[in-house]
């Protein structure tokens, strides 16, 4: 049996964490890398929560007069939704001019896919929502694994992309 890493793939993103100042980033980070294996709830709930902080980062930097302004009742999709707009990473913001046209707006169509499935399954199985008494199963560590490396690799993407339209 190949050894797999309870990080998840966190790596990109943790060093992100630790190279700006992104204590809240770092500590959904450590909350992850501490309960993939023991609570696949937590881990999922705080990779939502890991997108969260990444978008909101992004829309705090970018915010009113000039950039786009959240509220509170935000949903996950709409913060999603209005980051990579701010980063012109939506698929309608990539030129018909542009070589692989269709794979890059069918890959970025997919990372805004990631956001809400993430979303639903931390409503269905995260920690966030009481649960009722009798409820049983859940999400495997796998699946948290998997939900974490897909969370983190689209946190890299969005800071990466952010970090490079203002050096």
């Amino acid at each position: 049996m190949v050894a797999l890493s309870q990080s998840a793939r966190l790596a990109d993103t943790k060093r992100f964490a630790s190279t700006v100042d992104l204590p809240h980033l770092a500590d959904h980070v450590r909350r992850i890398e501490l309960s993939i294996e023991t609570d696949p709830a937590v881990a999922i709930g705080s990779a939502k929560e890991m997108i969260e902080t990444v978008c909101k980062t992004i829309l705090d930097k970018r915010g009113p007069p000039s950039g786009v302004s959240y509220t509170r009742d935000d949903d996950l999709n709409e913060l999603g939704k209005k980051a990579f707009g701010v980063l012109k990473q939506l698929p309608d913001d990539i030129p018909d001019s542009a070589k692989g046209l269709k794979t890059i707006k069918t890959m970025l169509s997919n990372l805004r896919t990631i956001v809400q499935g993430i979303a639903e399954l931390r409503n269905l199985y995260g920690n966030g929502h009481g649960r009722e008494g009798t409820m049983r199963g859940g999400l495997l560590p796998r699946h948290a694994r998997l939900v974490v490396g897909a969370a983190s690799t689209l946190c890299w993407y969005l800071l990466e992309t952010d970090r490079d339209m203002n050096p």
